[in-house]
Formats: structure tokens, C-alpha cells, sequence
């Protein structure tokens, strides 16, 4: 799925929950987290132009949705009204 999608449904799902424009920026945050592990790979994916499943790390797996569960958790214990804005833009990255 391609980055830009991942940002309109992470703005519409925080549009749902809030109209802070900080908190629809954090949930877009996370709605893309699960992409920044291609950070590393991307030099040589841009040196031969394949973009794939290779340049991907297990953060971008259900691995990944449990670490960063674990820390929404956290995060809501002391502030609850975070939780929706953070956890259901993830959950739809891993869903798309």
C-alpha cells in the first residue's frame, strides 16, 4: 500500500475522534510508523529500483503491531483519550 493512502485514512480516522490539528498530526505519525523501516533499505532499493517486501523488517509485521500496542497501552493509561487517535490509525496500516 502506498504511503499517501495510509495518510488520508490516518486523517479521516482522527477526524472521527478529534479536530486538534497536533493530535490528527500524531495519529498520521503512527498511522505511517510501520514504513520508517524502510529507512535503512532505501539507498539500496533507490540504487536498483526495486521496492519490495525485502526492504521490509519484522517491526512491519504483527511483530511490530504488538510492540507498538504495548506502548499506545502505556501511553493511554495516562492520558485515555490518546488511545483512539493513536491505536486505529496503526491498526488500518496493518490492515490496508
Amino acid at each position: 500500500m502506498n504511503l499517501l493512502a495510509h495518510i488520508i485514512l490516518s486523517y479521516n480516522i482522527a477526524l472521527i475522534f478529534t479536530s486538534d490539528s497536533n493530535l490528527i498530526i500524531l495519529a498520521i505519525l503512527f498511522g505511517i510508523l510501520p514504513d520508517f523501516d524502510h529507512i535503512p533499505h532505501l539507498a539500496g532499493a533507490l540504487k536498483t529500483l526495486r521496492f519490495g517486501s525485502k526492504s521490509r523488517s519484522r517491526y512491519h509485521e504483527l511483530y511490530g503491531l504488538c510492540i507498538v500496542s504495548t506502548v499506545i497501552v502505556t501511553i493511554s493509561f495516562f492520558k485515555p483519550t490518546l488511545f483512539p487517535i493513536l491505536f486505529f490509525p496503526i491498526l488500518s496500516h496493518y490492515l490496508l
